[in-house]
C-alpha cells in the first residue's frame, strides 16, 4: 500500500506541476564566428560567412572547431536534406551542392521566389514566407513550393527528422509537428539574439549576433496544456499567440442554421504577393544566342562547361517554340494587363487601413469599377491567351498555368460581381479563393518558363 500511495503521489505532483521544456540553459560551443546563415546535415553544423565562404563544425568533436569547407555566391538562405546542402541566391534560384561545393559547382535546380528562410528534413524542404510555411521535395529539379500551414513572425527555420522549429522576432522558439500528430506551435524556449539555428537529436543550436555559437537541449516530451497556437487559420498579422476559445453554442436540431450577417468580414489583401513579385521581376525575354541553324547558348548560372555542340533536332524544336510562345505580342499585353489588375487590388484594398475589411466599407465604393473595367480586363487577357497554340508539351505547361491564372481572375471578379450589390461575405470570400488560385498559377507559369530558358541555355 506505501508503494501505491508513493507511486499516486509522483503522477499527482507531476500533473499539478508539469515539467518545463527547457531543459538546459543556452551554453557556449566553440570559438566565435561571423555567420549569416546555419544548417545541419548528417550530425554536423554548416554556415556562411558575410564573404560567402562555407564552414562546417563537427558538435561532438572534443574541441569543436568551425573548418573552411566550400564557397557559394549571394547566399540567402541554407538547409541540408537527403546528405546534400540546399541554397538559394539573391536572384531567387535554388541550388543544390556537396559540403565541399566551390562556387562553380552548386547545381541549379529550380526557383525559391523570395523566399530567405529555409531549412530541411529527410527528403523535404521547408521555408517560411509572407507568414506561411512552405514545403517542396529535396529532389534536384524544380518543384512547385506548397502551403502546409502558417510560420507568423518567422525570423529562423530548423528541423530534424519529425519536428520543425521556428525563431520569431520576440525571441521566442516555437515546435511542431512534421507528419504526425500535432500541427500546432508549441513554445520551447526563449532564443537569445539570434542570427539562425540548426537542430541535432535534441540539441538546438543558434548564432549569436556577436558570432558565438550556442546550444541547449530540449525535453521534446511537451505537455498538451503548454501555450499553443494553431496552424490554420492565421492571424493577418503580430506574433504568435493562443487562439481564443471557442464560443460556438452547441449545434440545434432539426433547425436550418440562421443566415450569415450582410457585414460579413473578408479576407485582407488580394493579390499583394504577386504585386510585390511583380515589382522585381522583369518580364521574361528569350532570343538565340547565335544563329539559328545552330541554337547554342551560355550554361545555367553555377555550370562551368560551356555549350559547345548544337541541339538535337527535338531539341531545337522546342527552342523554336519556347521562343515562339515568350516572345508572341500577346505575351507581353497578358503580363501588362495582370500587372495593372494586381496593382489595382493593391491600391483599393490599401486605402482601408482597417484590419477588418468588409464587402460594404472597402469594395462596395468600386462595384462599378469591377464590374466594367476588372472584370473585362481579365476576360480580354482570356481571349489573349487562348489565341497563342503551342505546341511542344513543356511549352503546353506553361501555357495551361497561363490560361488557368486568367481563368480565376474572370471567376474571381464575376462572383464579386454578383457578391458586392448583395453584401454576401460568403460568396465575396470564395472570390478571394480565385485570386490565390490565379496568384499561384502565374508563380507556376513564371517559374517553368525560367526554367526551361534556363535548361535549353537560353538569355
Amino acid at each position: 500500500m506505501l508503494k501505491i500511495r508513493i507511486i499516486l503521489s509522483v503522477f499527482l505532483v507531476a500533473a499539478l506541476f508539469p515539467l518545463s521544456v527547457e531543459a538546459s540553459e543556452w551554453l557556449p560551443l566553440g570559438p566565435q564566428r561571423e555567420l549569416t546563415l546555419m544548417t545541419s546535415l548528417e550530425g554536423k553544423l554548416y554556415g556562411f560567412s558575410p564573404d560567402g565562404r562555407l564552414w562546417s563544425l563537427d558538435p561532438n568533436a572534443s574541441q569543436p572547431e568551425w573548418v573552411e569547407r566550400g564557397a557559394a555566391k549571394n547566399p540567402v538562405a541554407l538547409a541540408g536534406a537527403r546528405e546534400k546542402l540546399f541554397m538559394v541566391t539573391k536572384d531567387h534560384r535554388l541550388w543544390s551542392g556537396g559540403p565541399d561545393s566551390q562556387a562553380g559547382d552548386w547545381k541549379f535546380i529550380g526557383y525559391a521566389n523570395q523566399i530567405k528562410i529555409m531549412t530541411g528534413s529527410r527528403h523535404k524542404l521547408y521555408a517560411a514566407l509572407a507568414g506561411r510555411l512552405w514545403k517542396r521535395d529535396a529532389a534536384e529539379r524544380n518543384v512547385n513550393w506548397k502551403k502546409v500551414g502558417t510560420a507568423i513572425a518567422a525570423k529562423a527555420l530548423t528541423a530534424n527528422r519529425d519536428k520543425i522549429f521556428l525563431a520569431d522576432a520576440d525571441g521566442q522558439i516555437w515546435m511542431r509537428d512534421l507528419y504526425v500528430g500535432m500541427f500546432k506551435w508549441r513554445r520551447m524556449a526563449e532564443a537569445p539574439d539570434l542570427v539562425d539555428i540548426a537542430v541535432i537529436g535534441n540539441a538546438i543550436y543558434a548564432i549569436a549576433s556577436d558570432g558565438a555559437l550556442l546550444y541547449k537541449t530540449l525535453n521534446l516530451k511537451y505537455n498538451t496544456r503548454k501555450e499553443t497556437i494553431e496552424a490554420d487559420p492565421a492571424p493577418a498579422r503580430g506574433t504568435l499567440k493562443p487562439p481564443p476559445p471557442s464560443r460556438k453554442p452547441p449545434p440545434r436540431k432539426f433547425k436550418r442554421p440562421p443566415p450569415p450577417p450582410k457585414e460579413t468580414t473578408v479576407p485582407a489583401r488580394g493579390v499583394d504577393d504577386l504585386y510585390a513579385f511583380l515589382q522585381d521581376v522583369p518580364p521574361i525575354k528569350v532570343q538565340e544566342s547565335e544563329t539559328a541553324s545552330s541554337i547554342r547558348g551560355d550554361p545555367a548560372p553555377g555550370q562551368t562547361e560551356t555549350a559547345s555542340a548544337a541541339k538535337s533536332p527535338d531539341q531545337q524544336a522546342l527552342t523554336r517554340d519556347f521562343q515562339n510562345f515568350i516572345q508572341h505580342p500577346n505575351n507581353a499585353e497578358i503580363g501588362t494587363l495582370i500587372k495593372k489588375i494586381a496593382k489595382r487590388i493593391f491600391e483599393i484594398e490599401s486605402a482601408d487601413p482597417s484590419l477588418k475589411k468588409t464587402v460594404q466599407k472597402t469594395w462596395r465604393p468600386y462595384f462599378l469599377e469591377v464590374r466594367d473595367q476588372l472584370l473585362p480586363e481579365a476576360r480580354r487577357g482570356l481571349r489573349l491567351v487562348r489565341q497563342m497554340r503551342p505546341q511542344r508539351r513543356e511549352t503546353q505547361e506553361i501555357y495551361r498555368d497561363l490560361q488557368n491564372s486568367l481563368e480565376n481572375f474572370e471567376k474571381a471578379f464575376g462572383a464579386w460581381v454578383y457578391a458586392i450589390p448583395k453584401e454576401n461575405g460568403r460568396l465575396f470570400a470564395q472570390g478571394y479563393q480565385k485570386l490565390r488560385n490565379a496568384e499561384n498559377y502565374y508563380f507556376q507559369a513564371y517559374n517553368k518558363s525560367q526554367f526551361l530558358s534556363a535548361k535549353l541555355n537560353l538569355k
